[in-house]
């Protein structure tokens, strides 16, 4: 599971920067999968070893998956590319 940990960790840090870009806000929804699959690790792999570990995934897949729900405010336009802005 630890493993799993960095990879999502390095993953989530990847696709947040990439959508600090406003053309590119929608790549953020790909945290809510990875919120969803660190709810789901510690029952599905092997190498928990303490409830603290999987309470600590937990919290941090829900703080994931509600952190990257918010839009907030798009500032320029990017003429025919707006309607495709979330």
């Amino acid at each position: 599971m630890a493993n799993s940990d960095y990879l999502v960790g390095a993953s989530v840090v990847t696709f947040s920067i990439i959508a600090f870009a406003e053309v590119a806000r929608s790549v953020r929804l790909i945290n809510i999968l990875f919120g969803v699959w660190l709810i789901a690790a510690p029952w599905l792999l092997d190498g928990v070893s303490s409830p603290l570990a999987t309470g600590n995934s937990i919290i941090c897949g829900a703080l994931l998956i509600a952190l990257a729900i918010p839009r907030g405010t798009i500032k320029d336009s990017y003429a025919s590319w707006d309607r495709y802005i979330i």
